[in-house]
């Protein structure tokens, strides 16, 4: 085993997050889902963050009018301007898990590739 530096301080290390997108409700409209799917995008480039919340203003940006963007301690949270409902929420996988109602999270559905792509697919 290594020993750490005497100037080493374990509280002051990063707390290092992994986001993901949780869609609650199913997009209404073509428009929307693509919107999602761009969130989503812009998510699963962060991997590793140590701030989450910093993906708001992004978010933000990516949906446009219509919808409210906010952030808790470690989750951003969306929905359309007129519902009380969430429609999405961006969560820590590190630390955040729903197990009691898996089947309330829904993914958006998988991109279709152009015929003749022969690329594997991954999974």
């Amino acid at each position: 085993m290594f020993a750490r530096p005497p100037h080493f301080n374990a509280s002051a290390a990063p707390s290092w997050q992994e986001p993901y997108l949780a869609i609650e409700l199913p997009p209404r409209s073509q428009v929307e889902q693509d919107r999602l799917r761009q969130v989503q995008d812009l998510v699963q480039a962060q991997r590793l963050t140590t701030d989450l919340t910093r993906l708001a203003d992004e978010v933000r940006k990516l949906l446009g009018a219509g919808y409210l963007v906010g952030s808790g301690a470690a989750h951003v949270w969306l929905l359309r301007e007129s519902e009380k409902e969430r429609l999405a929420i961006i969560a820590d996988h590190l630390t955040t898990a729903y197990p009691s109602c898996p089947q309330a999270w829904r993914r958006l559905p998988t991109r279709t590739r152009p015929a003749g792509d022969r690329r594997r697919r991954s999974g």
